[in-house]
């Protein structure tokens, strides 16, 4: 085999590897509520400002990159920060930070620029609602203690990128033809195939009149989902946004609507689990603190038990685990991603209201 042709197969494997955690990257943001997508935007905003102007981004000459429009230099510091955020545990900037990194890639790529469509359109939905968010995020910033040098500085160049999205490359791409579908078709093998999947799912609780909520925590890697099945192989409902996704891709395929397909899905399950008082078992990385007060709250004025569990593993063995999972497991996906998405199904079933990302 000639070198071009080696070239030629790792380029065609690395863009159907990047291709595919970019469309769990969609079905993800797709699945939440426009408030929690507007949030993790303006967050994304905030922390690429921040760090450019920190001064970890560069021009060829070393002078700060303080553009605020997306070039393909910023590639590498990007995706350095997410492994680094990865490592560290913070779901929410990570997350938020991906949409960057990915866009950034499919400056050159243009394997990717479909895919980047559908997830500007998504962003481009929550538009009215940056102004509010951002100003929050620099008022919280100031009342925290950050140098309001920095601070304000962050803020104009937030204000900035807002002005310039979607990059540049994207805007020459037709937003008004995105997925803006109102109505949900299946045919007859996909409806009786989903509704055995929420009868299968949510058969599995047993019923109680003092019923478990069991919430297992960790950081990535460490543990959570084997550890779960492991100790409730029977008589718990098994919410976990990310196997509940693929189990539905399964039934359904890679259609554009497969969001919605699981939206129906997740929402089916959890109705049908509370109100037959069933045990649930879920697992998140349990970070934010703010975001699980409100739930446990609310589960204990339900009637539900909650036994809260956390998984302990040194971060670098847990990223190590995390890395050779990817690459083993096509069904994989990391709570690192689901947390919030499962956490916004059950905001909404319980009557939490938005669920609205916050500091980690």
């Amino acid at each position: 085999m000639s070198m071009r042709s080696i070239f030629n197969f790792i380029h065609k494997h690395a863009v159907e590897s990047y291709k595919s955690e970019l469309k769990q990257l969609i079905v993800l943001y797709a699945s939440l509520e426009k408030g929690v997508l507007a949030d993790y935007f303006i967050y994304s905003v905030w922390t690429r400002a921040g760090l450019q102007n920190e001064g970890h981004f560069k021009l060829p000459g070393g002078e700060h990159n303080l553009s605020a429009d997306l070039d393909y230099s910023m590639l590498d510091p990007l995706q350095r920060t997410v492994k680094y955020f990865l490592k560290r545990g913070s779901v929410i900037q990570a997350n938020a930070l991906s949409i960057w990194a990915y866009s950034a890639r499919g400056i050159v790529s243009e394997e990717l620029q479909e895919d980047l469509k559908e997830l500007w359109v998504l962003i481009d939905g929550t538009r009215e609602l940056w102004e509010a968010r951002l100003t929050k995020l620099y008022n919280d910033d100031c009342a925290s203690g950050m140098d309001k040098e920095l601070a304000d500085a962050t803020f104009r160049l937030s204000k900035k990128i807002l002005s310039n999205v979607p990059p540049k490359k994207f805007r020459s791409l037709d937003f008004s033809s995105g997925p803006v579908v109102s109505t949900l078709t299946m045919d007859a093998s996909e409806f009786y195939g989903l509704n055995r999947l929420v009868d299968d799912l949510a058969g599995k609780g047993a019923t109680d009149k003092k019923p478990s909520f069991v919430i297992f925590m960790g950081g990535v890697g460490a543990g959570k989902t084997t550890i779960r099945k492991k100790q409730f192989p029977d008589g718990y409902v098994h919410f976990e946004f990310g196997e509940i996704m693929m189990t539905v891709r399964k039934i359904v395929g890679d259609t554009p609507d497969l969001h919605k397909y699981v939206t129906v899905v997740c929402e089916k399950v959890l109705q049908k689990s509370f109100r037959e008082r069933k045990n649930i078992v879920t697992e998140i990385i349990g970070n934010n603190e703010s975001l699980l007060e409100p739930l446990i709250d609310k589960l204990a004025e339900i009637g539900y038990g909650v036994d809260l569990r956390h998984i302990t593993l040194d971060p670098v063995e847990g990223y190590k685990r995390h890395r050779q999972a990817v690459m083993e497991d096509p069904d994989y996906i990391s709570s690192f991603h689901t947390q919030e998405t499962t956490l916004s199904f059950l905001y909404h079933q319980l009557g939490l209201g938005e669920l609205i990302v916050g500091r980690e």
